[in-house]
């Protein structure tokens, strides 16, 4: 595990404002020849796509109605308040009305278009890096007002670009000393850097476990465990 390019010490000891490691998990489900459903993949890093299921589901009401009349179609937009939701219950104890924001590394990427749909939908700032700036421990977000605090930040951005006073030097994507800030808990940075141990092979057993327990008997009821080779692909 120490091995692994994915692993940095950096991150070992940061706690939580609220104990949660893991805020969201990406989970790629196959149905095999037998019709049974499967795990295929956890994507703990940087789940990426719901934005393309609710304008897909969205696009789809439009184009054909009765599906949505004759069948009971769970609906899929409420994700971003259940998000924020999430965002908000972790932010630092004392922080009535905590200052969100979604950390993009700009529009030259590629999943550019979730991120300011998910800002958008939730209705908090999107920033770049250099929108931010941490002083003493705290993240504040530069605006036309002056400086704001910033409790919570929901990053898409790559470890490895997140800090460069402790990862790469010359990234100009992330914000300098976010991780002390982190670490001393007056922020909480949303898809920790500890989460990418969920991704590592010898963790998948746990986590395979993991996810049966959060599901509950739903998850057994519906999904069967996948062979091992089936969590590593």
């Amino acid at each position: 595990m120490q091995s692994s390019t994915h692993f940095h010490r950096q991150a070992a000891g940061i706690a939580p404002p609220n104990g949660v490691r893991i805020h969201v998990a990406g989970v790629d489900v196959v149905r095999d020849g037998d019709g049974v459903y499967r795990v295929l993949e956890d994507n703990l890093r940087t789940p990426s796509g719901i934005s393309y299921v609710i304008e897909n589901r969205r696009a789809m009401t439009h184009v054909f109605p009765e599906l949505f009349t004759s069948h009971r179609v769970r609906p899929v937009a409420d994700y971003p308040f259940h998000l924020l939701e999430a965002l908000r219950a972790g932010a630092p104890a004392g922080r009535d009305y905590p200052t969100v924001v979604v950390l993009t590394p700009g529009v030259h990427n590629s999943a550019y278009f979730e991120h300011s749909f998910l800002a958008r939908q939730m209705g908090v700032t999107l920033v770049e890096g250099r929108d931010l700036v941490c002083r003493d421990g705290v993240v504040f977000m530069r605006t036309t007002n002056g400086e704001e605090r910033v409790d919570v930040v929901y990053r898409r951005v790559d470890d490895d670009y997140l800090d460069p006073l402790q990862f790469r030097l010359d990234s100009v994507l992330g914000c300098p000393g976010i991780l002390n800030a982190a670490r001393q808990g007056n922020e909480l940075e949303f898809r920790s850097t500890e989460d990418l141990l969920g991704d590592l092979s010898g963790h998948l057993f746990r986590l395979q476990r993991l996810c049966f327990e959060a599901g509950g008997a739903v998850a057994g009821r519906y999904f069967r465990a996948a062979r091992p080779l089936e969590w590593i692909a």
